[in-house]
């Protein structure tokens, strides 16, 4: 490797624990979190959002509308997260998974489904929640039913006390659906 290569992979882990703390202070300082993710560091992004999750609470819900289940947790597992602490609402895969509780939903369309999973998931105890991603939801809905959806979301979750994180992909939104995410949400983060 050279040394500019071998200076990259020096700094990379500490900006990512940077990264780290500075989104775990986030999650204590407020609520509910819009969190702009760019599509080039997706993957990695939301692998760390997880990670903070796992380490901060007793009990996350992720509501994955990219990834099945199964997906998330192979991922999960292969980077040493503690998947005990997950409960998953899946709305693209369709197998019951036996490694933590998951609620599947037909699809990402089914925005009644994704809200009846979360209202369940909210009473069991959860401290956060995670939804993976606003985005995909304009792909199959209006962003009038989209924005009305996450506010109810966003409503629910401060009404059970449970903190937080709607991400959405960098540029998907105009700037008015951003706006209108901004009036029910504590703050809006680049991550």
């Amino acid at each position: 490797m050279d040394t500019k290569n071998e200076k990259l992979a020096s700094v990379r882990p500490e900006n990512e624990a940077l990264e780290e703390i500075a989104f775990s202070e986030q999650l204590i300082n407020y609520e509910i979190i819009m969190g702009i993710v760019s599509k080039r560091e997706y993957s990695s992004k939301v692998l760390r959002i997880a990670k903070t999750c796992a380490r901060q609470f007793r009990r996350t819900c992720y509501v994955s509308t990219n990834r099945s289940a199964r997906a998330l947790l192979d991922m999960w597992e292969k980077h040493g997260l503690e998947i005990n602490k997950f409960v998953i609402v899946d709305c693209v895969g369709e197998e019951k998974e036996k490694k933590v509780a998951v609620k599947c939903v037909s699809s990402p369309a089914d925005l009644r489904g994704i809200s009846l999973a979360v209202e369940d998931v909210v009473r069991e105890e959860v401290q956060c929640l995670v939804f993976d991603s606003i985005s995909t939801l304009m792909l199959y809905q209006k962003p009038l039913e989209v924005l009305r959806f996450a506010h109810i979301m966003v409503t629910r979750l401060r009404k059970h006390g449970v903190k937080g994180v709607l991400l959405t992909l960098k540029g998907d939104l105009n700037r008015q659906h951003l706006e209108e995410i901004r009036m029910f949400v504590d703050a809006v983060v680049d991550l």
